[in-house]
């Protein structure tokens, strides 16, 4: 299954060239949502730091200090790699790197007992667990709607739930679709 998982992943992902896709603040920002803080560090390290890849330009003019190491804004908006990060796209393509990059942060995401429970928190009164899986990543109602039959045959390729949960939540993660701007 995880081969036919790739050849999925790689298939659609191929569509995207040249396409815009969200940057390094909105993609972080959703595995957040959808996986909890306790992913914080597994979002940081492989989405947050390389803004030359996901983009996400900062400005280094709203770093206001309010203590020798402590900001006032977010620490997560900073210029984490110095001021040539002001220069970064708001937005970048689609790169093989990038989408090694996502498939890496599901991976160790739903690995990660804690984060993996919070995701099932969030899905676990859902009449349809395949539509509430997809609302964590995808905002677009039409976009889930047309994406259900596809992600429901994920689902039901599997006999137990726990599997057929996990396969599905790991497709969605790494399904650019819910990248696209």
């Amino acid at each position: 299954m995880t081969r036919s998982l790739l050849i999925l992943f790689l298939s659609i992902s191929s569509l995207f060239a040249g396409e815009n896709l969200a940057n390094r603040y909105y993609v972080s920002d959703v595995l957040l949502k959808a996986f909890g803080d306790k992913g914080h560090d597994i979002v940081y390290d492989n989405i947050m730091k390389n803004g030359q890849i996901f983009g996400g330009s900062c400005d280094f003019y709203e770093q206001v200090r309010v203590g020798e190491k402590e900001y006032a804004n977010p620490e997560d908006r900073n210029c984490l790699k110095g001021k040539q990060e002001y220069g970064y796209k708001d937005r970048n393509e689609y790169s093989k790197f990038r989408e090694s990059l996502i498939l890496q942060s599901c991976n160790a995401l739903i690995k990660c007992p804690e984060c993996y429970r919070h995701f099932l928190d969030r899905i676990a009164k859902a009449e349809s667990p395949v539509q509430s899986i997809l609302s964590q990543f995808f905002w677009n109602d039409r976009v889930i709607t047309e994406l259900l039959p596809q992600y429901q045959k994920v689902y039901d390729r599997y006999f137990f739930k726990s599997k057929k949960v996990k396969m599905t939540v790991l497709s969605a993660c790494i399904d650019p679709r819910w990248q696209k701007i």
